[in-house]
């Protein structure tokens, strides 16, 4: 059988771009069938803007019947005047008709929702069934274009251009710049009808419940439905908003017709469910664990109406909830990037794609008809959103027109169970650091890989999470979550320049731990100078001049970070001369008061280990005598977030903290590095010693001045000269090292 869809482009570019509330236009499609006898060819005309693709269909294929909501996706894309009203010299006008010398704009349209869906089942080989329906799409949604370039500075990132768009697309890459919403057509939706020949042979029934006609006036008729959902016994249900309701979701909530349901981790905040945003994977495993455990919340609702609930976060990750038979709490595993957190991919390019939960949709949909495991088959569904949410909309090579193929999700190959990147974690607890200690490696073969190997591609080979901010690497949860925090809170502060006091926040650690070097990774020095001040021999009558100095940057149209070093020095005597600049954004010199400006204001203690230390609040929630007379509560109550950094010793209390050793050899691979370059060779693998890389990662108990002493040691064994690679004769003496090292 030979299928051809013809859906013209429509561009109009004589019609105002004011008037797109206006202008309604419907999608027609015109079907041809021609028939050949063994094998079956697709010749679309793309739900892609006007791009033509090939694609073959065996006989053997999988058959999939699909049903959904349908949805019109209309896209505008602004250009520049086609000419002028300059005269040529030759005396002819560059353009013949007025409205060529005003802003223009080109309008296309793709079916979207479950056409969408279709169109990618259909990439990857799959037989897709749809139902036949007798009416129209009763959504439109309208999004704005918006073309792309690489930054001047940062030529591997994207922004959008200012200027409007050219006649030749040739170039361009195309992203949506603005999200304009839907509008609800009044015209007949109609029903879904279903015949014998459309359930037989299914090997999966796959139903896209975007909340609109579907779910309850979709079908001809309950028996549709019934008839739909017994056409297999393997069943997936992708659902938004509103969450387990409906007559699908009666359907497919019964005992007899579970099967695997698939929702949206946003769509689970807005239903109530308390799952924090960009932190770390462990904050998310806890916050499932807990609302799972609530009789009476929506998550327990979804996981007893299904086999397995499928909760996707954005390209990132993913959980796998499933209810053990004869157990009310179910077992949960996570799938997901060991370095990234929910979002970070898609804040790495301008504006945003439709379709990423649906290019998850369909690839998890081809994986299961292969039998792939469902945790992997998750993984390979996740890489499948990363390909297309991270591309662009580039020029049809037949027209030249924006062209809707982002990176084709079947570019990937499917199986190939553990090739898809992520880390899988099965059944992990609801405990703190669940997630690293599911590490199956020794961690001293971790920390010797990441010393030999490089911290990056050692810790992604043995699947341990880990976060990257700058030139620091750092596996400690608390530390990934607190410097992901503060990052939020500053990228959000200086993307406002309506906010005009500072924000402040503080850092503590033991003594060269990299309290300084880990926030100064959190901001762009080319933009952000950075003012640093060392309270332990300040007085309070020093401080003007260091505001003085915040606010020359500030009048120079910059945005200072502003590092206090050891502020909880001299008996904390400072802490109520930084009240008013934290609150007002004021400081008095002399009878004067002057604004400080805008600022980053990072507080590092240099006597408390952790923020807990510090603070020091009674079990009531209250403070003593001495903390209120120094204002220290007052000066709490002005912070908007804090950091605890660990270093590179095991934590004095508790006697758990086993992944020191990750911390040291992190930094020692950074340090040896730059003492011996000429041990690293083209592969980025670094000779040493095998006794002396066991001495400086076990065999110390305590580094006494934590990064500051292993540099310390590192220098001093580099001074002797011809040593090419460093081994255990290179260690100085046991009286000098007495100086820095506590074994």
């Amino acid at each position: 059988m030979y299928l051809e869809f013809d859906e013209p482009c429509r561009a109009r570019p004589t019609v105002h771009y004011a008037s797109l509330r206006n202008a309604m236009f419907r999608s027609t499609k015109n079907y041809s069938l021609k028939y050949a006898q063994k094998n079956i060819f697709v010749k679309k005309y793309d739900y892609s803007f006007n791009s033509k693709t090939t694609f073959f269909m065996s006989r053997d294929m999988k058959r999939i019947l699909l049903l959904g909501d349908r949805v019109t996706d209309e896209f505008i894309l602004p250009m520049l005047p086609k000419g002028g009203y300059a005269i040529a010299a030759d005396g002819v006008m560059p353009v013949k008709h007025d409205w060529e010398n005003r802003d223009r704009w080109c309008r296309f349209a793709q079916p979207g929702g479950v056409a969408m869906a279709a169109s990618m089942l259909r990439e990857h080989g799959l037989d897709v069934v749809e139902p036949t329906t007798d009416g129209a799409p009763q959504l439109t949604a309208y999004a704005v274009l918006g073309v792309c370039e690489p930054l001047k500075d940062h030529p591997d990132k994207f922004a959008f251009k200012r200027q409007r768009a050219r006649d030749d697309f040739s170039d361009y890459k195309f992203r949506i710049e603005k999200l304009n919403g839907y509008e609800k057509t009044d015209c007949d939706t109609g029903t879904l009808k279903l015949t014998d020949a459309d359930v037989s042979d299914i090997a999966l029934v796959a139903i896209n419940d975007a909340g609109n006609e579907l779910r309850d006036t979709g079908f001809a008729s309950a028996k549709t439905l019934e008839m739909a959902l017994a056409a297999s016994n393997q069943r997936v249900l992708k659902m938004h908003l509103p969450l387990a309701n409906g007559q699908v979701w009666n359907a497919f909530s019964d005992q007899d017709r579970k099967g695997i349901l698939l929702v949206h981790a946003e769509d689970l905040r807005l239903s109530g469910v308390k799952l924090t945003r960009g932190l770390s994977w462990d904050t998310i495993a806890e916050d499932l664990h807990r609302a799972a455990s609530d009789p009476s919340g929506i998550l327990h609702d979804l996981v007893q109406g299904s086999d397995r609930l499928v909760i996707f976060f954005a390209d990132e990750g993913a959980a796998v909830l499933h209810r053990a038979e004869g157990s009310d709490i179910p077992d949960i595993s996570l799938i997901f990037d060991g370095a990234r957190i929910e979002g970070e991919i898609a804040r790495q390019l301008p504006g945003t794609l439709v379709g990423a939960f649906n290019s998850f949709f369909s690839r998890l949909i081809a994986e299961l008809t292969r039998e792939t495991p469902l945790n992997h088959a998750v993984g390979w569904a996740l890489r499948n959103a990363i390909t297309f949410q991270s591309g662009f909309a580039t020029a049809d090579r037949v027209d030249g027109a924006p062209a809707w193929r982002i990176n084709s999700p079947a570019a990937t190959p499917l199986g190939a169970p553990d090739a898809h990147g992520f880390i899988i974690r099965d059944r992990i607890g609801s405990t703190a650091g669940s997630l690293l200690d599911g590490i199956s490696s020794p961690l001293l073969q971790i920390a010797h890989d990441i010393v030999c190997k490089g911290a990056k591609n050692a810790l992604k080979a043995h699947e341990v999470p880990h976060a990257t901010f700058g030139k620091l690497t750092t596996i400690s949860r608390n530390e990934i979550e607190g410097l992901r925090a503060v990052r939020h809170l500053f990228d959000g502060y200086l993307d406002d320049p309506s906010r005009s006091k500072p924000i402040s926040i503080a850092v503590f650690g033991p003594p060269g731990s990299g309290k300084s070097f880990g926030v100064k990774q959190l901001v762009d020095e080319k933009t952000t100078p950075i003012l640093e001040f060392n309270l332990s021999e300040a007085s309070e009558a020093d401080l003007p001049a260091f505001f003085h100095l915040i606010r020359d940057e500030t009048l120079r149209g910059r945005t200072p970070l502003c590092f206090f070093d050891e502020f909880d020095s001299n008996r904390l005597t400072l802490l109520k001369s930084f009240l008013a600049p934290m609150q007002d954004g004021t400081f008095r010199d002399g009878h004067t008061v002057h604004p400080t400006g805008r600022g980053l204001f990072v507080f590092a203690g240099g006597t408390a280990e952790t923020y807990g230390e510090f603070a020091d609040i009674g079990v009531n929630g209250t403070f003593d005598a001495h903390a209120r007379e120094i204002k220290k509560p007052d000066f709490l109550s002005r912070l908007s977030g804090y950091i605890d950094v660990k270093g590179p010793n095991p934590a004095q209390k508790g006697g758990s903290d086993h992944a020191y050793i990750l911390r040291r050899a992190i930094l020692l691979r950074v340090m040896l590095q730059q003492a011996f370059p000429s041990s690293v060779d083209a592969q980025d693998l670094l000779t040493i010693q095998q006794q002396l890389l066991d001495h400086l990662l076990t065999g110390v108990d305590r580094y006494l001045h934590g990064a500051r002493s292993i540099e310390t040691t590192i220098r001093m064994m580099s001074a002797h000269k011809g040593t090419l690679s460093p081994g255990l004769s290179d260690l100085t003496s046991q009286d000098q090292s007495k100086l820095h090292i506590w074994s």
